[in-house]
């Protein structure tokens, strides 16, 4: 598309190179004590959230992921999630209206409850170890607890924040 516009090359690898990608859609909000927090609040269905996991790299074996999870869920599927979840993530912390009922759907996995997405950050951050990812992607709709994805969001981004001072 760029060459049908007479874009040049140098121009467009320029841009692909300081392409930093869009708010709440798995970006790296910070790295504490060696554990990248990556802020996924777009994810507002599980086939984000899988894509999200599948996309994280966990090289060496040893690099886990904790997921943050939970919302309203939509009457979707969970049992699916955790066949994703296998061999890579440590844990799953859940939040919000239905994390009993993805709990339910995915006992292979180690679940923790937290009552707050704080609650949940904070959880997760214990759970994780040096070198892990702390991914949330929620896998629901927000308005349990939020208004929208990016207010819950922002809110995660200035918990991390908030962690590293």
């Amino acid at each position: 598309m760029a060459y049908c516009a007479s874009a040049r090359v140098d121009t467009c690898e320029q841009a692909i190179r300081t392409f930093e990608g869009l708010p709440h859609r798995v970006q790296v909000v910070g790295v504490i004590d060696d554990v990248t927090y990556v802020n996924d609040s777009k994810a507002t269905n599980l086939g984000s959230c899988i894509a999200a996991l599948e996309g994280v790299i966990t090289q060496p074996s040893s690099r886990k992921i904790v997921l943050i999870a939970g919302g309203v869920g939509k009457n979707a599927n969970f049992s699916v999630l955790g066949r994703t979840i296998s061999g890579r993530v440590r844990s799953v912390v859940l939040i919000g209206r239905d994390a009993k009922v993805i709990a339910k759907s995915i006992p292979e996995a180690r679940v923790v409850f937290a009552s707050s997405l704080e609650d949940a950050v904070v959880t997760a951050r214990m759970e994780a170890v040096s070198g892990d990812v702390v991914l949330f992607s929620p896998a629901c709709a927000s308005y349990d607890m939020f208004e929208n994805f990016v207010v819950r969001g922002q809110a995660f981004t200035r918990i991390v924040e908030g962690m590293s001072t």
